[in-house]
């Protein structure tokens, strides 16, 4: 019995990672296509966020490992590009950013924390 269960958390695992993963494909290719990046910025911005994602989870403060990211990311994007990020940022903030994600306190699409800034 024991191995089964262990069988299915694995089988469950595995669903997990691939929809993560499956996720931040798919906002990459839509950063790509709305922002039109050349083949080499696509490669540049792909390291730039998975550098950057892995430093926000590491990091004690998430807000400036976030902001570092950002600027790293703006660095590599024409004026243009910048002014699209801005555009495209703002409208997922206006749709409460990922409604893929449950509701949780402190996250985006769950119940504001009093530490909330509404600008991170």
């Amino acid at each position: 019995m024991m191995l089964a269960q262990m069988h299915e958390l694995g089988i469950e695992i595995r669903r997990s990672i691939e929809r993560v993963t499956g996720e931040r494909l798919d906002r990459i290719d839509m950063l790509t296509k709305v922002l039109d990046l050349t083949p080499e910025q696509q490669g540049k911005v792909r390291e730039i966020l998975r550098r950057g994602s892995e430093a926000i989870r590491n990091a004690q403060d998430r807000r400036a490992a976030r902001r570092e990211m950002m600027q790293s990311l703006a660095a590599e994007l024409s004026p243009e590009q910048r002014e699209k990020l801005r555009e495209f940022m703002g409208a997922d903030r206006r749709r409460g950013g990922r409604s893929d994600r449950p509701n949780r306190p402190g996250r985006r699409g769950g119940p504001p924390t009093p530490t909330d800034n509404p600008d991170d």
